[in-house]
């Protein structure tokens, strides 16, 4: 709508100064007392989060999920890789308008995404989301806890036959101060 104003004004300076060029004895035409009505603004169209989310990947997954990669320093990065290729459990639900969520329902953990379509059996999500949940608490070994909040979140699906597997990468940053950062992928599988 800002472009359409921006084109009439235009054509409506230009035709003002057409009008009123150098040495023109013609006297102008008087302008008229009331201005026609505005022509009606046509609604826009309905908007969809994201359309073309393969119909086949709709609905609730069963997600076994594994730690496969941590990167970082500290006890926080020690206890994940701890945990790393133990199995946790998770659900995944995508809608047909592209919204995915994957959620723990041992710890609360519920993280919500946009998504688009990646071929005709796949979704993807890049980009900067937060989850329900946060901040996570991580308590290490020797009893200290660390307040975390996840900061960029990559997320990736794929159809294989009746199951789906991908990958989910989360950076985490400590908070209040940054002072630590931790980058987390998982490979995860599922079926409904």
């Amino acid at each position: 709508m800002r472009a359409r104003l921006g084109v009439m004004s235009a054509v409506v300076l230009s035709a003002a100064l057409a009008g009123s060029s150098c040495g023109d004895s013609t006297p102008s035409p008087a302008a008229p007392s009331a201005s026609p009505a505005p022509a009606a603004t046509p609604a826009p169209p309905a908007v969809t989060a994201r359309p073309g989310i393969p119909v086949q990947l709709v609905g609730v997954w069963n997600l076994g999920l594994r730690l496969t990669e941590v990167t970082g320093a500290g006890c926080v990065a020690d206890t994940l890789r701890a945990q790393m290729e133990e199995a946790a459990t998770y659900s995944l639900s995508i809608t047909d308008t592209g919204l995915v969520t994957i959620a723990s329902p041992s710890d609360g953990l519920s993280c919500r995404f946009t998504a688009e379509a990646d071929g005709d059996d796949g979704f993807k999500v890049y980009g900067f989301y937060s989850c329900a949940g946060e901040p996570r608490i991580f308590r290490c070994a020797d009893g200290t806890q660390y307040r975390f909040i996840s900061f960029g979140q990559d997320i990736t699906g794929r159809l294989a036959g009746s199951q789906i597997g991908g990958t989910w990468t989360v950076d985490w940053y400590e908070i209040p101060d940054d002072r630590s950062y931790v980058f987390v992928k998982a490979q995860f599988t599922g079926t409904r």
